[in-house]
């Protein structure tokens, strides 16, 4: 047999591998994306169920923080913004009790949310920087829900408390 030959049906039986591999692995891509999207509640929909489920998340939540930068608690106010849900800053709570009036940022973005879960953008502020870390959002009722993260080794979940 040439060489010549020989590399061709090599090269034939190596594209024939590497494209079997490729069709089986997004048909599989696509059957676990069809299960995990039909889960999934959409934020926009025309199905009222479907949105009275996700209009519960609106309002006012707060979250207690214990660290060495803030101890204190943090008020937040969920609005619905297009296809998303986004959280502001809204108040801050010291230890004391005192407030202060915050200066409406958004610091959490939901992308997608369901009956016991979600997913968001959180911004997290370290050293001057802020970053933009993927969340998971586990609904617990409708009164509190707890956020989480892991970003290069560094993790944290927040419990979020409607007032």
């Amino acid at each position: 047999m040439k060489n010549s030959t020989l590399i061709v049906r090599s090269v034939f039986v190596i594209l024939l591998l590497t494209g079997t591999a490729q069709y089986f692995s997004y048909t599989n891509n696509q059957q676990n994306e069809n299960a995990t999207t039909s889960s999934k509640i959409p934020v926009k929909s025309s199905d009222t169920n479907k949105i009275k489920k996700t209009k519960t998340l609106v309002g006012k939540w707060k979250v207690n923080y214990n660290s060495e930068t803030f101890k204190g608690a943090i008020v937040y106010n969920i609005k619905k913004d297009g296809n998303t849900f986004n959280a502001y800053t809204y108040e801050y709570i010291d230890m004391e009790g005192y407030r202060e009036k915050a200066k409406n940022k958004k610091i959490l973005i939901i992308t997608s949310v369901g009956s016991k879960s979600g997913k968001g953008v959180y911004n997290i502020k370290y050293e001057n920087n802020v970053y933009n870390v993927p969340c998971t959002i586990k609904i617990i009722d409708n009164n509190s829900f707890i956020l989480s993260y892991d970003y290069f080794g560094y993790s944290d979940s927040e419990t979020w408390k409607r007032l």
